[in-house]
């Protein structure tokens, strides 16, 4: 059809709104709005019918900036706007994902007593759900209820949607059986929304009773549903109905997918660790063919990737030797104990070693039994909390049975300490190139990761560094003994491998951390070339220079030098503030609170007193933790940073009273730990504004690598060199981090930060990215850039020109 050109001023309004369809049809708005143009310059009157198709086209062009500017000029020129008018800008402000706008214009329409039909309603509450509004939505549809306004079947799963989102199963449940009054034939769609719900509830009854009646009611059970109520099953720790539930499939002719086989295998880990389920279900799912690389993520963490998973699993890569306190013994790895023989330090490390990373542990007791972990284990046990971990290696030790684990006996005739060292590293000495180190804050040198081999930028990975293996002894609760450090010496000799003696900064740190900054640094491509730079070959016949100084003594300058300013980062948690639990046999924790909460306030003798740790949960609610809870717990003999001791601290310093009935005895110093929100957080930690001219503020997307951002990098090399900068580095950092793909900070709440702290408008002024790794592991390692005084350096070169900031106000 072609267009007609404009200037025609004998034209009549119906031949003018043809003109103006022609154009929605072409999706030529600026034609459409030169037409209306036209318009008014001549004799033709253009009226309501010209604007509403003028909008139409510009809600058909995606301009929902010109539809409402349509809109707004019509009672200027004496027109009333209909509810076909105010439906079309809304649909334009929904497509434009302005969900604000449209809700303003539905309570424009109450004020101008413009009727509301189906359409209006079922328009906003897309609009709300897209903008992940889920209140706001449920809430226009009791009034469209209210209104006795009837609306599609779209609507109606969109809130059961909204339901799940606010764990609100009830009302799901309860929208669902509505539309059998209505008269409105219930989906498949509605079904799934609904069994979801139910599962985010943990009814499962309720979820396994839906499928069925999807049956009885002919709704077509697809693999959706099928996925859905075996989800509800793995929360309900019905591991049994969720396999019965995937034999169903089977005879249904139901297509599983990856997700099916991880619920299934999540089902069986919570219920009574399966193992031969877990292990048949991983074996199949692998071998799917619509997602290969699949596998079951680690409650909010993440499980290895595939790739990162056979490659640690195919050849060496990190090795991590540690001795331990105590007997290998079944008994002596108890869930439920509140502290026996420090199992609580041996599953933070494993889960340092092992989760998100790559990596092998080896625990070498006191009875000279030797625990063999491989990253296997990652697929039997999903959530690294303490208690899980403990929990599954106890049943494994009792049954003889897991994946990844391996105990190895005593052999008297290999020597006192069994030979064990000996032949782990005979081992990985003949499976490639091998170099060892034993670490200790104790040892004289520093172990250098500024600068990397073959890599000017620090970006590249070191040339056939994958291929290298290295055996890191450290010790775990308890040093390494001088007959194991010359059994390590001995070792080296035989097998011809390199050797040296390092510490990561002289001062103490747990071991998890430890193996948390080692993590980080391989993660960055520098722990490779910076073991093999320095390790030594031959060694000499001594053992004296590998013995580490007993009088070592701790700087004092490093808590004066970071008492000058603040460290402050900002972690997302999901849920609500009530919700923070350690795990037990009926539910899973929030493993990474507890976690980073040593990475940022605990070392090993004492606390950062210049870090502060805020937990920002999906509410907006943030919890604030100062240092001063180390020194507090440290006082009443819970010194001992388990999650049981840190999660009752947090809920008992946020004023909850069931948490401080069921312990009594636990008291919390007032401003140990602070409940607020973004916009009142200074007041209620009583301290002044930062400047922001004397400070970083920034935002750290972990696993953000190869975005539009910057990587981080707190290295000589990558930074121009550390130790001449043309400008005196800020004095305080602000730190947003959260994990890419995971949960975020809430809508708005980086610029209510903003505002809050330095009175300015705008979001974090430094965007940047790390490697993938866990939260924990990253924050122990920003801690270890901020001793060494590296990290304000690496900020500051990123965050130059200053031109990056936003201004402050007068």
């Amino acid at each position: 059809m072609t267009v007609l050109t404009t200037g025609r001023a004998c034209m009549d309004v119906e031949a003018q709104i043809a003109s103006i369809n022609a154009c929605g049809q072409r999706k030529q708005w600026q034609a459409a709005l030169s037409l209306l143009g036209d318009m008014k310059r001549t004799t033709v009157i253009a009226d309501v019918r010209v604007h509403r198709a003028c909008i139409s086209v510009c809600q058909k062009g995606a301009q929902w900036k010109s539809a409402l500017g349509l809109l707004q000029e019509m009672p200027g020129i004496r027109l009333s706007a209909d509810v076909i008018s105010y439906n079309m800008c809304m649909q334009a402000c929904e497509e434009g994902s302005q969900w604000q706008l449209a809700l303003g214009l539905y309570d424009d329409m109450s004020c101008n007593a413009v009727h509301k039909n189906e359409i209006t309603f079922g328009t906003c509450i897309v609009a709300c759900e897209k903008g992940k509004q889920w209140r706001v939505a449920l809430a226009l549809f009791g009034e469209s209820a209210a209104c006795r306004v009837h609306v599609d079947e779209t609507i109606y799963s969109t809130c059961i949607g909204a339901c799940d989102h606010k764990n609100r199963w009830q009302l799901a449940v309860s929208i669902l059986h509505e539309m059998v009054g209505s008269g409105i034939e219930r989906s498949a769609i509605c079904y799934n929304a609904c069994i979801s719900a139910c599962g985010t509830g943990k009814q499962w009854q309720l979820a396994v009773g839906m499928l069925r009646e999807m049956a009885g009611h002919k709704v077509h059970q697809d693999t959706t549903s099928y996925n859905a109520v075996i989800t509800a099953c793995a929360k309900g720790t019905q591991w049994e109905l969720a396999v019965s539930l995937l034999d169903e499939m089977a005879q249904c002719t139901v297509r599983k997918s990856s997700m099916t086989y991880k619920s299934c295998i999540s089902a069986c880990e919570r219920a009574g660790l399966q193992w031969q389920e877990c292990l048949a279900l991983s074996e199949t799912m692998r071998s799917l063919q619509d997602d290969p690389k699949a596998l079951p993520k680690v409650g909010g963490q993440g499980a290895v990737d595939d790739e990162v998973y056979k490659e640690a699993c195919e050849h060496a890569g990190l090795v991590f030797f540690l001795p331990v306190l105590g007997a290998l013994r079944a008994d002596t790895f108890d869930a439920t104990a509140t502290h026996a023989n420090r199992r609580d330090a041996v599953a933070r490390i494993i889960c340092s070693a092992l989760w998100r990373v790559r990596g092998k542990v080896v625990f070498l007791f006191e009875d000279s039994r030797l625990l063999r972990i491989s990253p296997s284990f990652v697929q039997a046990c999903p959530t690294p909390s303490e208690f899980n971990i403990v929990r599954m290696l106890g049943h494994c030790l009792e049954t003889g049975t897991s994946p990844g684990l391996e105990v190895v006996d005593l052999d008297p005739s290999r020597g006192p300490l069994g030979g064990h060292i000996t032949s782990i590293v005979a081992e990985y000495a003949k499976s490639g190139p091998t170099a060892a180190a034993l670490l200790h804050e104790a040892y004289p040198d520093s172990l250098d990761f500024r600068i990397a081999q073959g890599s000017s930028s620090g970006r590249s990975g070191q040339e056939g560094s994958a291929k290298k293996s290295l055996i890191l002894f450290l010790g775990a609760v308890r040093d390494m003994s001088e007959d194991e450090l010359r059994e390590v010496h001995s070792a080296c000799q035989t097998s011809n491998v390199p050797l040296l003696g390092a510490n990561l900064g002289e001062q103490a740190e747990f071991t998890s951390k430890i193996i948390d900054i080692l993590q980080g640094h391989f993660a960055h491509n520098r722990l490779v070339p910076a073991v093999w730079r320095h390790a030594r070959l031959p060694l000499s016949a001594s053992i004296e220079p590998l013995l580490p100084s007993p009088t070592a003594a701790q700087p004092a300058a490093q808590d004066r030098q970071l008492e000058q300013g603040f460290f402050w980062i900002f972690v997302p948690v999901g849920g609500k503030l009530g919700e923070i639990t350690v795990d037990d046999w009926r539910q899973d924790g929030t493993y990474e609170v507890p976690r980073c909460c040593i990475s940022h306030l605990w070392r090993s003798r004492g606390a950062h007193h210049s870090h502060l740790l805020s937990f920002v949960f999906a509410n907006g609610e943030v919890l604030t933790v100062k240092p001063d809870l180390v020194t507090c717990l440290s006082r009443q003999q819970r010194a001992a940073p388990t999650e049981q001791n840190i999660v009752k601290a947090l809920r008992i310093g946020s004023g909850d009273r069931t948490a401080q009935r069921r312990d009594t005895w636990l008291k919390i110093d007032e401003g140990c730990v602070t409940r607020s929100r973004a916009g009142n957080l200074l007041r209620r930690l009583g301290g002044n504004r930062p400047k922001l001219s004397s400070s970083t503020f920034c935002d750290l997307h972990v696993g953000g690598d190869g975005g539009e951002s910057p990587r981080l990098d707190a290295y000589a090399d990558a930074v121009g060199g550390l130790e001449v900068m043309p400008t005196r580095p800020a004095r305080d950092v602000v730190m947003l981090l959260h994990q890419v793909g995971d949960e975020d900070f809430p809508d708005a709440f980086r610029a209510e930060l903003a505002a809050s702290l330095f009175g300015v408008t705008g979001r974090p002024v430094l965007n940047l990215t790390f490697p993938l790794m866990s939260l924990h592991t990253a924050i122990s390692l920003l801690g270890h850039y901020g001793y060494v005084g590296a990290l304000q350096m690496a900020l500051q070169a990123v965050g130059r020109p200053a031109a990056r900031r936003p201004a402050e106000p007068n």
